[in-house]
């Protein structure tokens, strides 16, 4: 990501190839337990005292707590935006990953505690026909991001990219979601993609259903 001035998208994705059926491979439940203490004390009070766990052959891979309640924005129609209520640059939750990961570009994103942002790609060209739409979760390490105040875009860029040294940051992909119940793990797209469906809490109005890209690509 995240405009040619700035750095570019990338993925938070299982480099791993994906099993014959993900969908037995990879099931979510719900976590009772808080987010970790490690988190700073201004997020962790924002944050819903329960969580969602996505799990791998029965393993904890991500856990997920959710801000009570998400901040938005009157929506505007833009091309390829599918989360337009939600305010760009604004907390929302925090992600722990296990066992780490690589994203998109074969970087590595260890075992730890993430914060997630939501931020939109620029309609500037960059990255063309890459993903489906332009919504993402931009990650940043917990010990960089202390505060729940919404980020401008570019510094949000650079404190994501600080997770591998480099222009670019960590994301999760957030896709389209579908009617069903909810939590759920299932699996679209081709290339193939396994996502989280989960329903979280917004201002002001209610739930929305959110998806979030756990396992693969959208494009090579």
């Amino acid at each position: 990501m995240i405009g040619r001035t700035g750095a570019l998208v990338s993925f938070l994705l299982n480099a791993l190839a994906l099993p014959a059926d993900p969908a037995d491979a990879y099931s979510v439940e719900f976590l009772r337990d808080p987010a970790p203490p490690a988190v700073a004390e201004p997020v962790r009070a924002l944050l819903s005292p329960s969580g969602l766990r996505v799990l791998d052959g029965g393993k904890p891979a991500l856990d997920f707590w959710f801000r009570t309640a998400l901040l938005t924005v009157e929506t505007k129609s833009e091309k390829g935006v599918r989360y337009g209520m939600l305010k760009p640059g604004a907390l929302v939750g925090v992600v722990r990953v296990h066992d780490g990961t690589t994203d998109f570009r074969a970087q590595r994103l260890g075992p730890g505690l993430y914060t997630m942002r939501y931020a939109i790609q620029p309609d500037d060209g960059d990255h063309q026909d890459m993903t489906e739409a332009r919504d993402f979760l931009l990650l940043s390490a917990i010990a960089d991001d202390l505060s729940p105040d919404t980020l401008e875009l570019k510094a949000l860029v650079r404190q994501s990219a600080k997770l591998n040294g480099k222009k670019h940051p960590g994301v999760l992909s957030l896709a389209a979601g579908q009617d069903g119940p909810l939590p759920r793990i299932r699996r679209r797209g081709a290339p193939e993609q396994v996502v989280l469906d989960a329903e979280v809490p917004i201002s002001g109005g209610m739930p929305l259903r959110l998806t979030i890209v756990v396992v693969g690509k959208y494009k090579e």
